[in-house]
């Protein structure tokens, strides 16, 4: 069968007319060349080159298929420059999956700034992936607190995040008022589990007390704290935001997490998935406060200044 590669072969011999010139254009040694082009005249069956004191010239037989084989170049060039300019160019759709609060706070503003610059971008954002739809690149972007581990996955280590132990001000005037009672916890899970060591953390604090809520929804976990519902741990780029809630600074803080940024290895030159990963990228390292930082509302997106508002 006859392989578009020693067609490529050929083609350098009748254009620098030796096999040392053909091997410096095509990177390989002269041997290399000359074996390659044996190959092609033994699969076609016939002599494609004759050698004179001058170099190689072409035989009639391949002057009758080097004009099939140059249009065939053109037209594998144009599948490539088909391919790259689908690839390159700054449009289409970005699909990303992000967890609550960064998606609100932080995601959405910063789409909304890079609109300016690259309108031809669309993005999809949904709070409801899972990694396993990064594998099977249902979305293209990943971001959240949880770390993922499969090799096939190019992870971007973000920020810090700061969190704080929270109440509403009542129940922080209840805190702050009584001695060795049990208080309820608010809990925010992710498939079951304690993502973030936060209930360990509490349990550890307050041995007695009890976990009054399990919940997977952010904006759930939150509002029942708004509601006096008992103490919950949030991020600080968030939670300071609200003057109903008061940061209970006179314990110990609990675990900070960091946010990462995940891309499969295979998109992570399209430029539209990399010029987007880029802006949240800049963005969550402006917006998240590190650990024992004070929180900051606002900062420099990639176009400008980016505005967290409160819902």
């Amino acid at each position: 069968m006859v392989v578009w590669d020693d067609l490529r072969f050929l083609l350098s011999v009748e254009r620098t007319g030796t096999l040392s010139a053909a091997a410096n254009q095509l990177r390989v040694t002269q041997s290399t060349v000359g074996r390659r082009l044996s190959r092609l005249e033994s699969t076609l069956g016939v002599r494609l080159m004759d050698k004179t004191p001058d170099g190689y010239i072409r035989t009639s037989v391949a002057e009758d298929i080097l004009s099939e084989i140059e249009r065939l170049e053109r037209s594998i060039e144009a599948i490539v420059q088909i391919a790259d300019s689908r690839t390159r160019k700054v449009d289409g759709v970005v699909r990303i999956s992000c967890a609550e609060p960064i998606a609100s706070r932080i995601v959405a503003p910063c789409i909304a700034v890079l609109h300016k610059k690259h309108p031809a971008i669309t993005v999809h954002l949904r709070n409801d992936a899972r990694v396993h739809d990064l594998m099977r690149r249902e979305i293209d972007i990943d971001v959240r607190m949880v770390r993922p581990d499969q090799k096939e996955l190019a992870v971007r280590r973000l920020s810090s995040v700061a969190f704080g132990l929270y109440a509403s001000s009542s129940y922080a005037e209840f805190f702050r008022s009584s001695k060795d009672v049990p208080f309820a916890y608010v809990l925010l899970e992710q498939d079951g589990r304690d993502i973030f060591r936060h209930a360990r953390w509490f349990s550890d604090l307050f041995p007695s007390s009890r976990i009054l809520l399990r919940t997977n929804n952010y904006e759930a976990q939150f509002s029942c704290t708004l509601n006096h519902g008992g103490l919950s741990c949030f991020p600080r780029f968030h939670a300071d935001l609200y003057p109903e809630l008061v940061r209970l600074d006179e314990v110990s803080s609990p675990p900070d997490a960091v946010a990462y940024l995940t891309i499969h290895r295979n998109n992570s030159d399209v430029p539209r998935i990399r010029i987007v990963a880029d802006a949240i990228s800049r963005a969550i390292g402006e917006l998240v406060p590190i650990k024992h930082a004070p929180a900051s509302i606002t900062g420099d997106g990639p176009d400008g200044p980016v505005k967290l508002l409160p819902l």
